[in-house]
């Protein structure tokens, strides 16, 4: 069966500083922002929190990264809650991603599933990838909002263009099952493939699925084996199903498809060693458009 995988995530990692001229030219900035990158967190954070206290959004949404990592200051997240919120309102669609992921959550707030959709949704307009991807998996399962196929399809599509794998792999299973969008196996296949040569798991094992059941591409048990062997690293189905096929496969088939796979694994040569494969034994070549 197909796999989907719903995960909110939090962009608190490290500050991230916006082109506009303030940013540019304002010495305090500029001295906050070569504070935190040597690492002497207590300067960053003071300068940071004079600015925030100006209204500046880059700030405010810096300081709120700061409060959520406990970088110069005692770790809090309702400060950071806080300071995000401040951000998202002057339209910081960071401060808005990580606002509706603490709502999500209920760090630092009340968690609030209509709240967070509502922030997703600010940080979507703006074209942020990873609330387009959160809201798509809100309109998928109901929360927050009323479940909403179309509307789901149509926020991993837009994540998905601009290369979240996880959202291209959802949006895979839903051209795969029809959930959203006509059912089209090809449209399956063509998003498992932009997942897949990313490392995803998921869509790692979708797409040897897809090859073993022959639903979007002529149907290949060592290209099916390949793809599921990648995946069997990390996911116990596809090591399953890796087992099931090997045992429907002769020992020529299993030693291509390990031969395969071992090609497939190499960084960024997955669709490249599958296309090489495909070519070399007549099979129609995979989707790349």
């Amino acid at each position: 069966m197909k796999r989907f995988i719903f995960i909110s995530f939090f962009l608190s990692g490290s500050l991230f500083f916006s082109p506009i001229d303030w940013a540019d030219t304002n010495t305090n900035f500029r001295a906050a922002n070569a504070a935190y990158n040597r690492k002497d967190y207590r300067i960053a954070f003071s300068l940071l929190k004079e600015l925030a206290n100006q209204g500046h959004a880059i700030a405010q949404y810096n300081l709120g990264v700061m409060y959520t990592n406990g970088q110069g200051v005692t770790q809090d997240d309702e400060q950071a809650a806080y300071w995000y919120q401040k951000a998202a309102e002057q339209g910081n669609t960071l401060a808005q991603f990580n606002l509706g992921n603490m709502y999500d959550n209920g760090q630092g707030v009340i968690q609030d599933y209509e709240q967070a959709v509502y922030w997703y949704q600010k940080a979507a307009d703006q074209g942020n990838t990873l609330a387009q991807y959160n809201l798509g998996a809100r309109y998928s399962n109901g929360q927050g909002v009323i479940q909403n196929y179309e509307q789901a399809a149509h926020w991993y599509q837009e994540a998905a263009k601009q290369g979240n794998a996880l959202a291209q792999n959802n949006l895979g299973n839903m051209y795969n099952d029809g959930q959203g969008v006509a059912q089209n196996y090809k449209q399956a296949v063509y998003w498992y493939q932009k997942a897949a040569e990313q490392g995803n798991t998921l869509a790692q094992y979708n797409l040897g699925l897809r090859y073993a059941l022959g639903q979007g591409v002529v149907k290949n048990n060592v290209v099916a084996y390949a793809l599921s062997n990648i995946a069997a690293t990390k996911d116990n189905n596809a090591k399953e199903a890796r087992d099931i096929l090997s045992q429907q496969m002769t020992q020529e088939e299993r030693t291509a498809g390990q031969s395969l796979s071992k090609q497939m694994s190499q960084p960024g040569h997955l669709l490249f060693a599958l296309n090489e494969y495909l070519q070399e034994h007549s099979h129609p070549l995979i989707y790349l458009k």
